[in-house]
């Protein structure tokens, strides 16, 4: 897998949307020359597939940056990213780094904090939003983050190695329960049996189908056409 791209989809019968966040040759280019340790590479790679995503969601032109900053081992991860998807990002952090739990890495329980900042031509000054870290890995920090920002149910598991960075990510929408008021609960069950083998290595309908394969049967989703990401 060498391409890189946001692909969003939608469970019509159920009323929950997604998107898929497949990195390959941007993420490479990403890392070449900066011999990352592979702790590092990974919480930088996992950040670098949600800021795609969260990118993809720009509906005018403006720049979105991302950062984890605080005190732990890895001090700063920051990730920038336009409404084109174009992307660039880096890592500080110690010459060495165990592995270690992510809060301890981060330094969350230390003041650490997750900002947001979004730069749009039609504002005077860029939106920021400082919160917490709060999670034990990259995927809940930031599902709590879309929990808080947009306020509805969401979930987000990403994944990353030295060749290929992703996520999935799924929200409820306000009329999921009208809809079926366990197709929430099911579609997130199926989506927690995710391997991180087959987020980094399937193409969405490969990776849908491997999961949803009933409820697409029984109901149908949607799959949008990709937006390309670059490096």
């Amino acid at each position: 897998m060498s391409e890189s791209s946001v692909r969003r989809f939608l469970f019509e019968g159920l009323d929950i949307r997604g998107a898929f966040v497949q990195l390959g040759d941007s993420w490479q280019q990403m890392q070449a020359g900066r011999d990352y340790q592979p702790t590092v590479a990974q919480l930088l790679g996992e950040t670098a597939a949600v800021t795609a995503l969260i990118g993809a969601q720009l509906k005018q032109p403006g720049r979105l940056t991302l950062q984890l900053r605080g005190n732990g081992p890895i001090q700063l991860l920051v990730m920038d990213c336009n409404e084109q998807l174009q992307m660039r990002g880096m890592a500080r952090s110690n010459p060495v780094v165990l592995p270690a739990p992510v809060p301890t890495l981060l330094g969350a329980q230390d003041g650490g904090q997750l900002m947001l900042s979004l730069d749009l031509p039609t504002a005077r000054h860029p939106y920021q939003s400082f919160v917490p870290m709060v999670g034990n890995s990259i995927s809940e920090i930031f599902e709590h983050y879309l929990e808080q920002s947009e306020q509805q149910p969401s979930r987000l598991f990403a994944t990353a190695g030295s060749k290929a960075a992703a996520c999935l990510f799924l929200q409820k929408m306000p009329d999921a329960d009208a809809r079926d008021a366990d197709g929430w609960q099911r579609i997130t069950q199926l989506a927690s049996t995710v391997k991180p083998k087959e987020l980094m290595e399937l193409d969405a309908e490969a990776l849908l189908n491997r999961l949803f394969h009933e409820e697409i049967a029984a109901g149908g989703v949607r799959v949008y056409d990709p937006q390309p990401v670059v490096y």
